[in-house]
């Protein structure tokens, strides 16, 4: 069984929106959580593995509200055909688990920038 890997988000608040919605600011971008726990209006967020989508198209629309730019760091085989894939932007980490055949589709590089897509309730407040 693959070990649950989390990375962590953090920085501070850009600005509250309706429903609970928060902009804050992580290594320069700008990222939205659902009612996350803020102290000192700083946001901590950690994010599970699964919860990531890796995206060639930095650009394109996506119903995942965040897209986090970062680079491809390595790429690390699992058990049952799962690869994890480790993503870094500045000091931030993120992981993605992605099936045998996402990871085919994508080939990705060490050293690619992507995507990283996730929803604004994928976090767990730390």
């Amino acid at each position: 069984m693959a070990t649950t890997r989390f990375g962590l988000l953090q920085g501070p608040v850009v600005e509250t929106h309706p429903h609970g919605l928060v902009e804050f600011c992580c290594e320069g971008q700008s990222l939205f959580a659902e009612y996350p726990f803020i102290h000192n209006e700083q946001v901590a967020l950690s994010i599970a593995a699964g919860a990531v989508t890796i995206d060639r198209e930095l650009n394109a629309a996506s119903s995942a509200t965040n897209c986090f730019v970062c680079v491809v760091l390595a790429v690390k085989p699992e058990e049952n055909g799962h690869f994890l894939v480790a993503l870094g932007c500045g000091q931030t980490r993120l992981y993605a688990r992605l099936n045998a055949i996402a990871y085919t589709q994508l080939n990705l590089q060490t050293g690619e920038q992507v995507a990283a897509r996730f929803a604004t309730h994928s976090f767990d407040a730390t």
